[in-house]
């Protein structure tokens, strides 16, 4: 089934909430590019599967404005993320810190069927955001994570119960994973002393 406008909108929102756990390669202003989200057209384009894939890291409005044909693409492009029609995320850019902790680094994260049917494409983006960087500290890192239908689960966790009393036996299969962490810590860390 595919997804909403609603449910991609949410998704993204989630995703910017979540700034602790991965950080963005969108600034504030292209922020703004997010609210393309009506990728297809009904009559047949002329773009290449190369402009397609061009959308992404590109800034420009007229760029993230064009429509595609849903039969030749049949994913929501945006900034940093390819999201399929089921509103599942088969690509995501981030950065990450280097080793030198003053730098960055762009990594590309990628389901294994999605890399399959446009390695080219994806080997090119790979190429234009650093790739043929010397500085082996400097260049993307490529992630192809087999199994996962959606990238977003990496990041965020999900959680659907049928009904309260499951609910409530998770909570409390989480606080007591959670008290065992800390009663673990307290070990370590309190050792020797005298309380």
């Amino acid at each position: 089934m595919a997804a909403t406008i609603e449910e991609i909108r949410e998704k993204l929102n989630r995703y910017s909430d979540s700034n602790s756990k991965i950080p963005h390669v969108y600034s504030p202003y292209q922020n703004s590019h997010y609210c393309n989200f009506d990728p297809f057209s009904q009559k047949k384009t002329k773009n290449t599967l190369d402009d397609i894939f061009d959308k992404l890291m590109k800034q420009y409005k007229a760029t993230h404005n064009r429509k595609y044909l849903q039969s030749f693409f049949p994913y929501y492009v945006f900034i940093d993320s390819i999201f399929d029609i089921n509103g599942k995320i088969v690509l995501k850019i981030h950065k990450e810190r280097t080793g030198t902790n003053y730098t960055t680094r762009y990594v590309i994260e990628v389901t294994r069927s999605f890399f399959e049917s446009y390695r080219p494409q994806i080997d090119n983006v790979y190429d234009r955001i650093g790739g043929t960087n010397i500085n082996v500290d400097y260049r993307p890192r490529v992630i192809i994570h087999d199994g996962i239908d959606d990238i977003f689960f990496i990041y965020n966790k999900d959680y659907s119960f049928k009904n309260i009393a499951q609910r409530k036996e998770f909570k409390e299969l989480l606080l007591m994973h959670i008290n065992s962490r800390f009663l673990h810590k307290k070990e370590i860390h309190l050792q020797g002393l005298p309380f």
